[in-house]
């Protein structure tokens, strides 16, 4: 799979990180906002970016539904030499790219929440489309873990 910064990857593994409904904070008449979170991470060894996505459905009574999960990305290893720095053990992300990421992510945990909450009535609850362009305006830098 290839993006508009040419990066080569994969997506290698999802795993739901935490999910939880609090029935009692909940009433069909509770105005509810939604909160997103979201943070990068790596592997350096494998060539791996994670990306992780934090949703947290709230009403006046505290938070109602939560959901947060991860997806790890291979990155190819000649398109891995483009953005990591060994000299300062840190990749640059192109802002691009990790908002290609972050959209795959959350388009991961927006299934996740679906299948988790199917046939019940907090299926109600999804997360709509986001501009995340809005939220990454410059490249992003992380240092490698081992």
């Amino acid at each position: 799979m290839e993006n508009k910064s040419n990066i080569k990857f994969r997506l290698h593994n999802i795993k739901t990180e935490q999910f939880a409904i609090v029935e009692d904070a909940y009433k069909n008449s509770d105005k509810i906002q939604m909160g997103l979170n979201y943070r990068f991470g790596s592997k350096g060894e494998e060539r791996i970016i994670a990306v992780l996505t934090n949703f947290k459905f709230k009403t006046n009574k505290g938070v109602l539904l939560l959901i947060e999960v991860s997806c790890l990305y291979v990155i190819d290893e000649a398109s891995w030499e483009t953005i990591y720095k060994p000299e300062i053990n840190e990749l640059q992300i192109p802002k691009e790219f990790a908002t290609h990421l972050l959209v795959l992510t959350i388009g991961t945990t927006r299934g996740v929440l679906h299948s988790k909450t199917e046939g019940t009535p907090f299926n109600q609850f999804f997360i709509p489309t986001l501009n995340v362009s809005e939220n990454i305006k410059e490249d992003i830098v992380i240092k490698v873990e081992p």
